[in-house]
């Protein structure tokens, strides 16, 4: 069984090399956008996403604005789980501690 999974990072190089990495690791179908707005907006129309990965700091609507649609739909914590990976670490973003199942520090 494959899991659709929504990667959003805004660095190409690292995107490319995440979305080959948990391809050819894990059973996952891996869509990839550049900012948080693109991924909100990818969500408002696909409903099929069971994970989400993302940056915190990109252009064009960060991180945050992806959990923050994902919560307000109900959708996290839970059903559709978020991991960010980030330069950031944890401890600089308490207001995601309730929300993502993990965080990876680049």
């Amino acid at each position: 069984m494959t899991i659709k999974c929504l990667l959003a990072e805004d660095d190409e190089a690292v995107r490319e090399v995440m979305s080959l990495w948990l391809a050819s690791r894990f059973p996952l179908e891996v869509v990839e956008v550049r900012s948080g707005n693109e991924a909100v907006a990818l969500l408002g129309v696909d409903s099929s996403f069971k994970l989400v990965i993302t940056d915190i700091n990109m252009p064009d609507g960060e991180g945050g604005v992806i959990v923050s649609y994902l919560k307000a739909k109900g959708l996290t914590p839970g059903l559709v789980p978020v991991i960010v990976c980030s330069t950031d670490s944890k401890n600089e973003h308490p207001e995601l501690a309730d929300c993502v199942e993990g965080f990876a520090q680049k």
